[in-house]
């Protein structure tokens, strides 16, 4: 175990909303090929739980410790980010206001209503919907002029929570990781959806710190492998100079997937829906259909395509999102029904 790793982390500011550790659960033999373990993540009472929060633990941590007394953030109509946020704000005092961008074309009435809106007005936070072509950083520039001109304080938490103090968040899971397994007997892959990529660095970068070179593969349900990739560089790069890492050998180590990206942001393809259903009726986890479906989806499609050794040990990470389910009740039922 890294002594320079626990100094880093017991040095930056932070919040505890997470449980530590978040369970591991085994579904057993999974596809005749290998046993699936499940991190739960998602298996949190506060804010609707998921990764989110462990981001939020270091960025509220910071925000406190400037004197803010409203958190501002981005993201779109569904974000768990911004469920999140909101509900940080709520626990720890401080208003929230967020951007929300109108992401995802052609969604039902419940997507502007149900899911994780639901979550936005109990916590107490504001919201603007904004256009698809909306320059975000624009709008949070406007909405901090604004806010900073009323009297008040805010503190911009990034998109997606991403960036190198969001990213201890998960540099400090992957400590967890270690001793729930111990160093020697880690699962040889774990999986992780990639959205703004902040897990997925923070995973990688903190294995690395740890001195194992664990793989870690992260399937992108936000954009394709070669703009993830850029962005996974930016964070690891910067988690480097910080941790005291080979930013290089961290490059290097860098397994992404996009096969079951689909149409993109937001629009689960046949396989997610398949898989998200699949993994309802026989095993009652809930993937949701944005994050952890897709994800859950490409590690199917590994299995199918042998890229995983036979009887070994493939460790899942369950980010949450599940209020997204609900958002997209009639698209899940929809393309059920059309498979008979």
């Amino acid at each position: 175990m890294s002594t320079h790793l626990d100094r880093l982390l017991d040095a930056t500011p932070r919040m505890a909303f997470v449980p530590d550790p978040t369970p591991v659960c085994s579904i057993g033999d999974f596809e005749g090929r290998v046993e699936l373990l499940i991190k739960h993540d998602d298996a949190q009472s506060f804010a609707g739980g998921g990764n989110k929060l462990r981001k939020l633990e270091f960025l509220a941590a910071q925000a406190k410790s400037e004197n803010a007394d409203t958190l501002v953030t981005s993201g779109g109509i569904q974000s768990n980010h911004a469920r999140a946020t909101a509900g940080v704000a709520a626990r720890i005092g401080m208003a929230c206001h967020l951007l929300l961008r109108d992401m995802v074309p052609g969604q039902p009435p419940e997507y502007r209503t149900n899911g994780n809106q639901v979550y936005l007005s109990l916590f107490g936070a504001t919201h603007e919907i904004l256009p698809t072509e909306t320059d975000l950083q624009a709008a949070t520039d406007t909405t901090v002029a604004a806010l900073t001109s009323s009297g008040r304080r805010p503190f911009v938490v990034p998109f997606g929570g991403s960036n190198w103090a969001g990213c201890l968040g998960y540099v400090a899971c992957a400590r967890e990781i270690v001793g729930q397994f111990g160093p020697r007997a880690t699962p040889e892959v774990i999986c992780v959806p990639f959205g703004s990529g902040g897990t997925y660095a923070g995973l990688l970068a903190g294995f690395h710190a740890l001195g194992l070179e664990q793989r870690v593969v992260g399937y992108c349900v936000f954009d394709t492998v070669e703009t993830a990739k850029a962005r996974a560089f930016g964070f690891l790069d910067d988690l480097a100079g910080r941790i005291g890492l080979d930013s290089e050998a961290l490059r290097a180590a860098v397994e992404l997937d996009d096969r079951t990206l689909g149409d993109g942001y937001g629009l689960p393809g046949p396989d997610t829906v398949d898989t998200i259903n699949h993994m309802g009726r026989n095993h009652g986890l809930v993937l949701d259909p944005v994050y952890t479906g897709k994800a859950m989806a490409g590690v199917v499609q590994w299995l199918r395509d042998g890229r995983f050794t036979s009887g070994s040990r493939v460790l899942f990470l369950h980010t949450g999102g599940q209020p997204a389910v609900f958002a997209y009740s009639s698209t899940l039922r929809r393309e059920v029904e059309a498979r008979g």
